[in-house]
């Protein structure tokens, strides 16, 4: 199949494009992450054989709320105004040979970022979002595209990485100057809207190579990050100790830490979007945060239904459609999820928070999403 040709000469140069396709507007940001995260992947990732194991949780049984929240109040856009629907994964076989004929990544991110799998019998969902049955149906959706039998976050959410060089250069210093500035800039905001304080305790979910919370280290803060993925964690205490600062590190998923003692704050930056079991880790974060506290959602794919990335996320929550988050998937076995606006403050409110949004007026990375009890 051309998809498993292309799983093994995925070009490493998609960080370079994103600034040229996706300028600061939430907008075209949206799946900004997947550059930011493939870039320093293998690209040669095995297959796991298996079978389907589907995943079983306990959730609290929420008291009966009106979905009418789901219903946008304006019709969702069918087709974005300069995105091309894919009907099949066999005519999207045919996209990745024509993207890997093109001579250059810009070229090939360009392809992608505007076109998006319509397939009817995948995008077809339950029509309750919070049930058990929805879920096992995103699983199937993520076992078709990546063509696995199973998922687990433990295996497929690594990424092979060069961990001295990222200790030395992590991600954001491996493009140009405006690359680095738009992040540096998204940074500086979601850490003002974040309103720390030196000592306060600060838990990070996911991590990466960790910028904003050595930022936050440096500040004074007691910082913790949970990360799936070792190699992170340590890049992050390497990066700690050539800082002089402590942070503590917790190899675990974002069901870990009901037994931490309470922080002040608790964020996400690209990364709630790899949850599967995002309605659990909201119940359950209401019992980690001190009086005052609140969770931060920042630069998820988190999609206004009648807006440019519609398509992309036709459903309420799911595999992320548009041909970047495809070819991640596909590539890699991430778990690259997108959700509804409509939907994702309807979880946030079962779950017994109070939702609300901060905008930046000049980059999209930095809008954030905020909870609080």
């Amino acid at each position: 199949m051309l998809r498993d040709i292309a799983r093994n000469t995925l070009p490493l140069g998609l960080r370079i494009a994103i600034r040229k396709y996706f300028p600061p507007d939430p907008k075209r940001v949206a799946f900004a992450d997947v550059a930011k995260r493939i870039q320093e992947a293998d690209h040669t990732r095995t297959i796991p054989a298996g079978p389907k194991q589907p995943i079983v949780v306990d959730v609290p049984k929420p008291p009966a709320i009106s979905l009418e929240t789901l219903k946008p109040e304006a019709p969702p856009a069918i087709v974005a105004p300069s995105s091309r629907p894919i009907f099949s994964l066999q005519e999207f076989d045919s996209v990745l040979a024509e993207v890997k004929a093109l001579p250059t990544e810009q070229e090939r991110v360009k392809v992608l970022a505007n076109c998006h799998l319509a397939d009817p019998t995948i995008i077809t969902m339950p029509d309750d979002p919070f049930s058990a049955e929805y879920r096992q149906r995103v699983l199937d959706i993520y076992y078709k595209l990546s063509n696995r039998q199973e998922y687990s976050a433990a295996e497929c959410e690594r990424s092979p990485i060069n961990i001295n060089k990222t200790i030395l250069k992590p991600s954001v210093y491996t493009n140009d100057g405006a690359f680095l500035g738009n992040y540096l800039e998204a940074y500086g905001q979601i850490i003002k809207q974040m309103n720390v304080t030196p000592g306060i305790r600060v838990l990070e979910y996911g991590p990466g190579d960790g910028q904003i919370s050595l930022h936050l280290a440096r500040l004074g803060c007691d910082v913790t990050v949970v990360d799936v993925d070792p190699s992170y964690l340590s890049v992050i205490q390497g990066q700690a100790e050539r800082l002089g600062v402590a942070i503590n590190t917790v190899h675990g998923d974002f069901l870990t830490g009901a037994e931490f003692e309470p922080f002040d704050r608790i964020f996400f930056f690209q990364a709630f979007h790899h949850s599967l079991v995002h309605q659990e880790a909201l119940h359950q974060m209401r019992g980690m945060l001190k009086p005052g506290g609140f969770l931060v959602f920042a630069a998820e794919p988190i999609i206004d239904p009648s807006g440019y990335w519609a398509p992309a996320v036709p459903y309420p929550w799911g595999p992320r459609l548009d041909g970047l988050s495809l070819r991640a998937i596909m590539v890699h076995g991430w778990m690259e999820l997108g959700f509804q606006e409509p939907y994702f403050r309807e979880a946030l409110t079962r779950a017994g928070w109070a939702p609300d949004k901060y905008n930046s007026p000049t980059n999209g990375l930095a809008y954030c999403y905020f909870a609080r009890t």
